[in-house]
């Protein structure tokens, strides 16, 4: 449980963090390239400018996150929740990568 975690800049590149909570933690900057937060609790999370290429984030919370500026290339959000506060990368779309839009 890592809700409210102030992770701003850390690696975790690689990492498997299935079904983790990351509610309202900052992870900006943060390198997660080719993880697996696979069906984690991202609500209300800061990932403003992180690394999340090939990030696996299939199921996972994202109502409120902030996703502006992370590079998600290669990354997938098959079944990924988000509502109108998710802030997502410019020109990305979240429809076409399979994630699912829920109202609060």
């Amino acid at each position: 449980n890592l809700e409210g975690a102030d992770l701003k800049g850390a690696d975790l590149k690689r990492a498997n963090l299935w079904g983790s909570n990351f509610s309202k933690a900052n992870l900006a900057n943060a390198n997660l390239k080719r993880s697996v937060i696979q069906a984690a609790n991202l609500r209300d999370a800061n990932l403003n400018s992180a690394h999340l290429k090939g990030v696996n984030m299939d199921e996972a919370d994202l109502r409120g996150t902030n996703l502006q500026n992370a590079d998600v290339e290669d990354a997938s959000f098959a079944g990924a929740l988000y509502n109108e506060k998710t802030v997502w990368p410019d020109g990305f779309n979240p429809i076409r990568a399979g994630a699912v839009f829920r109202r609060d």
